[in-house]
């Protein structure tokens, strides 16, 4: 049996994901996707607390660049974590500025997201995603192409 990949994604607009979910079920990707509106729902999912007691830690955590701007400080926080650090964190841009601005910004407090990438997003992106995982010790074993 294949156990579903977990994946967090954070986003104030959940439509924003409907594409990434629709790549993830053609492709055939087992996942469980949860969508939370901010880094306070985040920590209570890493956390396992309140209405996220029960859900298991995520595997990636997607999330988008205008909530890692917005509270920066508090990114950094989990990302340096040790219960959470591992957990690779990919940021989802707008555009080419976006993504400049938030790697700026997380250079200068020391965090190092695991990948960028920017919407829309499309099947190589993802294998892009694949890629930086390696550094994380992720190996995927099973795709159904």
């Amino acid at each position: 049996m294949i156990t579903p990949l977990e994946i967090l994604w954070v986003e104030d607009n959940a439509n924003q994901i409907g594409a990434i979910w629709e790549l993830f079920k053609v492709r055939k990707i087992h996942n469980n996707f949860t969508v939370v509106a901010d880094r306070q729902e985040a920590l209570a999912l890493l956390n396992q607390e309140g209405e996220y007691a029960a859900n298991l830690r995520p595997h990636l955590i997607f999330v988008a660049a205008d909530a890692v701007t917005d509270d920066m400080a508090e990114w950094t926080h989990i990302a340096n974590n040790r219960h959470f650090s591992h957990i690779p964190l990919i940021v989802v841009a707008d555009d080419d500025q976006e993504s400049a601005d938030v790697r700026q910004k997380a250079e200068q407090l020391g965090i190092s997201p695991a990948c960028y990438l920017q919407k829309p997003i499309t099947f190589p992106d993802m294998m892009q995603v694949v890629g930086c995982l390696t550094g994380f010790g992720v190996t995927f074993t099973h795709f159904n192409f």
